[in-house]
């Protein structure tokens, strides 16, 4: 019925987009607006999309009620990415391990990207502490590798060249050898 409702008041502004009046069009961006923000009401406690919706529909990035804020925006990827975050996410600006998008890439604090599939990862996403990413920035010679792309060994938060791992925060020491 939402998308109905809202193919029909789009459908109605784009007709009406260089005839009617600047108030008319405010009234009817005004009207798709309030769809949004009904159908965002009414899906709380229900699934949309295959996704249970706690609160409705919104965002899994940035948590957008609304699929964005021009009269002809809509909801992407089964209703979990507005459009704004669907475009980042088309453009790979998303971490590999929650997809979570990154809107700018240079103001993002630890983040890394793998040498194999060119995709950001959040340091908190693969496990790496303060110490992992200093040892990581200090051996630049070596390429990053995300989980899905490293060999997958016990205690393993990066794979750097031919070393095997290095160890989290959540790992105890290994023993000295002497």
């Amino acid at each position: 019925r939402y998308v109905a409702e809202l193919n029909r008041l789009q459908t109605t502004y784009k007709e009406f987009k260089d005839s009617s009046s600047k108030l008319d069009l405010e009234r009817l961006a005004h009207e798709i607006q309030n769809c949004h923000r009904r159908f965002h009401l009414r899906t709380a406690g229900m699934a949309v999309g295959g996704l249970f919706r706690a609160k409705g529909v919104q965002c899994l990035s940035c948590a957008a009620k609304t699929p964005g804020r021009r009269p002809l925006d809509t909801w992407n990827h089964g209703f979990t990415q507005c459009w704004r975050c669907s475009d980042h996410y088309a453009a790979n600006k998303y971490c590999a391990v929650c997809h979570k998008v990154m809107r700018d890439l240079e103001k993002e604090n630890n983040i890394l990207k793998c040498q194999v599939c060119d995709l950001w990862v959040h340091a908190h996403c693969d496990n790496l502490d303060e110490m992992s990413l200093l040892v990581l920035s200090l051996t630049a010679s070596h390429p990053y590798l995300c989980p899905s792309h490293r060999p997958h060994a016990a205690g393993c938060a990066a794979t750097i060249g031919d070393l095997p791992h290095i160890p989290t925060s959540e790992e105890p020491p290994a023993p000295l050898p002497f």
